[in-house]
């Protein structure tokens, strides 16, 4: 994709968790933190090769709406040979699993986000706080909400990712676009590509409190 910068906030590494609350999470504005990714042990260790050598044989959650789950290995050689409209992707939540435990030390807490207010919930109450993605071309979610009403923080070790954020206030009916027998429902790359790309210009001039950003 070839697209003009949308205006997604960029966030300097020196800004303080107070300013970074008070300008972004406060007024529920997207924000590109700048850096927090310098150092990662990750960057140099994590790669689909890699896993599959470390726990191939483990199985991972690679479709968080029904289940299912596949060796990584198995989901490796997947990812190469698949063509589908809506691909699966790893979406695992367990990586406090012996196996993968050693992940969590080879990435760092941005800063700004050292305040965790689920922490405090007890383990039976807290919902996941780390997850693993990963997915081949044409993979993503469908336009949704949060489905456990949390926020995160997502960083991106390798590869391309596209994100198009709307406002809270952006009403239902603006999202979704008219039901096609031909396409699959639920597929992101059926979104992007035949309502999303014919729409965005439209979208660049809705009201400020329903406009969208794209990155």
């Amino acid at each position: 994709l070839n697209l003009p910068d949308s205006g997604i906030a960029r966030v300097a590494p020196g800004v303080s968790p107070q300013a970074f609350g008070d300008l972004y999470q406060a007024t529920s504005t997207p924000a590109l933190l700048l850096g927090c990714m310098d150092g990662w042990a990750a960057q140099a260790e994590w790669s689909v090769e890699g896993f599959v050598r470390i726990f191939g044989r483990r199985k991972l959650v690679c479709d968080h709406r029904f289940g299912v789950s596949l060796r990584m290995a198995d989901f490796a050689r997947y990812m190469q040979e698949q063509c589908d409209d809506t691909p699966l992707y790893l979406f695992d939540h367990n990586v406090e699993h012996p196996a993968t435990k050693h992940l969590a030390d080879q990435y760092s807490l941005p800063h700004v986000f050292a305040e965790n207010i689920l922490e405090r919930l007890s383990p039976s109450l807290r919902p996941p706080l780390r997850w693993l993605l990963i997915g081949p071309k044409r993979s993503g979610s469908f336009l949704h909400k949060d489905p456990l009403g949390t926020s995160a923080w997502n960083a991106l070790i390798s590869g391309t990712k596209y994100w198009v954020l709307f406002p809270p206030a952006t009403p239902a009916k603006m999202l979704r676009p008219e039901a096609c027998d031909k396409t699959a429902q639920d597929s992101a790359a059926c979104w992007f590509l035949q309502w999303w790309m014919g729409i965005r210009p439209r979208a660049m001039q809705w009201p400020e409190e329903h406009r969208p950003v794209d990155f």
